[in-house]
């Protein structure tokens, strides 16, 4: 009988090293998880903050560019008010929309080169 009890006790502490080892796995597993819903929000707010400063500048472009032209800028645009950028674009889509958005900012560029070099021209003939 000693040795059952002996046996049983043995098996009572083995259960308790296995549970112990399984709340811990568990208690990991937990942590990684909530991890890993902190990481997906946060890319969350970030592509959507990515989306807002997309629409912002691409606003901003097409204001300059057409003041750069001579031409009446949209009023909506010039205040900043528009309608949101679309809150589900797919990533290969908005990835197509950046490349748009750096021809426009090249653009862009040029065309405050070419008024700023009229500008220095301008100038160079009054002095």
């Amino acid at each position: 009988m000693q040795t059952r009890v002996s046996q049983l006790a043995t098996q009572n502490q083995d259960l308790l090293e296995q549970k112990l080892n399984l709340q811990d796995r568990l208690q990991m597993e937990t942590e990684e998880h909530s991890t890993d819903l902190n990481r997906e929000r946060m890319a969350a707010e970030l592509r959507q903050e990515m989306r807002h400063c997309f629409s912002e500048l691409q606003s901003l472009c097409s204001v300059l560019s057409k003041h750069f032209q001579g031409q009446d800028p949209n009023i909506s645009q010039l205040l900043g008010i528009q309608s949101e950028f679309g809150v589900k674009v797919p990533i290969r889509r908005f990835v197509f929309y950046l490349r748009s958005m750096r021809r426009d900012l090249d653009e862009l560029r040029a065309l405050v080169c070419d008024r700023y070099a009229q500008s220095m021209a301008e100038n160079c003939h009054l002095q």
